[in-house]
């Protein structure tokens, strides 16, 4: 089973781990409103947990489907089905995206889409054209500013494969990280992620 921090979807799936606003330069991380408790949510779609053993610290939740297999004790938190915190909770996770989506590229070109195997990247908003993945582990270094920030934007699917992990080092702080996915987002087993990840697809 994966790790993360946190897990959101609209239109199908997003992950997330929430923190305080942060700037990129003029531009600002976004509000994720009424979203911001939940550590699993989907705007559309269920909730099913298959995959046996499951522990989530935050809140999960539904804007439409149901909620199943998630038994009692493995969800640290509130459980909420369609109604009106979730929602505002779509409106606001949509409005997140957007934001990612409209942000200007600092780095990427160049970059593969394979990231991983010990490679280090610094802070920037990084953008790939098509699909990206993690294999191995991808180092974050802070540089020891306690604000760095990591926006990875993906016009395509992203994987992380089974046993990645991303690294933070030098002061990166879960919370500003940012995975903004146009696409469908899948895990491995045993893989660790960091930051929050939206996906526009299926996770």
């Amino acid at each position: 089973m994966a790790n993360f921090n946190k897990l959101i979807t609209f239109g199908a799936t997003f992950f997330l781990l929430v923190g305080p606003l942060l700037t990129f330069g003029q531009s600002q991380a976004p509000d994720l409103g009424a979203v911001a408790p939940f550590a699993l949510y989907t705007s559309v779609g269920a909730l099913a947990n298959t995959g046996g053993a499951t522990s989530i610290v935050g809140d999960i939740g539904t804007g439409s489907g149901a909620i199943t297999d998630y038994p009692q004790g493995s969800v640290v938190g509130r459980t909420y089905s369609p109604g009106t915190v979730t929602a505002q909770a779509s409106i606001d996770v949509q409005a997140a995206y957007n934001h990612l989506l409209a942000l200007a590229a600092s780095a990427g070109p160049g970059l593969a889409p394979a990231m991983g195997t010990g490679q280090i990247l610094t802070p920037a908003v990084y953008a790939f054209g098509g699909a990206a993945s993690v294999g191995g582990d991808l180092i974050l270094d802070g540089q020891n500013n306690p604000n760095a920030t990591f926006v990875f934007k993906v016009n395509g699917a992203f994987s992380a494969g089974a046993s990645s992990r991303v690294l933070l080092i030098n002061g990166v702080k879960p919370e500003n990280i940012w995975w903004q996915v146009e696409g469908a987002a899948s895990f491995g087993a045993s893989s660790v992620m960091a930051g929050v990840v939206i996906a526009h697809g299926a996770v």
